[in-house]
């Protein structure tokens, strides 16, 4: 586990596992007949929101905020419980990018594969995004 400080806020980083591709996946949609199966054709084995913290000693109910960087299959599978499909962080406010929420509910044929509705779709309906324009206000920069 990395951790970082800075005044009152406190980072920890938790290892989810691994994620592998396989090469199909990197050129293209996936045809229709492959999508059901993503997670297992991508190597993600889901876990579970209270085995993830478990080593750092804390719970699902203490995490209180979630930045998405995108809701693409790859990032925003942790959001939500794979079964049954409700927010795996209860307490938590999740900040994610309008525009990205946008492009995840308009499902084309070409963006259907990569935005999966379980992954946010449960966050949208409990009301627990918070829209941001541009980069969310709970990741600091530096300014030089």
């Amino acid at each position: 586990m990395i951790e970082f400080s800075s005044g009152d806020n406190h980072i920890r980083v938790l290892d989810a596992g691994t994620f592998g591709l396989e090469g199909g996946a990197k050129c293209g949609v996936v045809p229709q007949t492959r999508r059901a199966r993503r997670r297992t054709l991508h190597g993600i084995e889901p876990s579970n929101a209270v085995e993830l913290l478990a080593p750092a000693g804390l719970s699902p109910e203490a995490i209180d905020l979630g930045v998405n960087s995108d809701l693409q299959f790859d990032q925003g599978v942790g959001s939500t419980d794979i079964d049954p499909g409700r927010p795996a962080f209860p307490r938590a406010e999740c900040q994610v990018n309008r525009g990205e929420l946008a492009t995840a509910q308009w499902r084309t044929e070409r963006t259907s594969g990569s935005y999966l509705p379980q992954d946010f779709v449960p966050l949208v309906a409990e009301g627990r995004f918070r829209l941001v324009d541009g980069r969310p206000a709970a990741i600091p920069v530096a300014e030089a």
